[in-house]
């Protein structure tokens, strides 16, 4: 199925890239942009 996609775009990453956005422009979905997350330090073993 991938393949027939990319096959339908002659391999181009620009058209296939245009393609999804303007899949994206036509559904009804809300797309939610979060902040990102701070990364969490966890604690160490002090090795001997």
């Amino acid at each position: 199925m991938r393949d027939e996609y990319a096959a339908k775009f002659n391999y181009d990453l620009n058209a296939i890239y245009k393609d999804i956005k303007e899949q994206g422009k036509m559904t009804r979905r809300k797309v939610v942009y979060l902040p990102p997350k701070k990364p969490e330090l966890l604690p160490t073993e002090k090795a001997y």
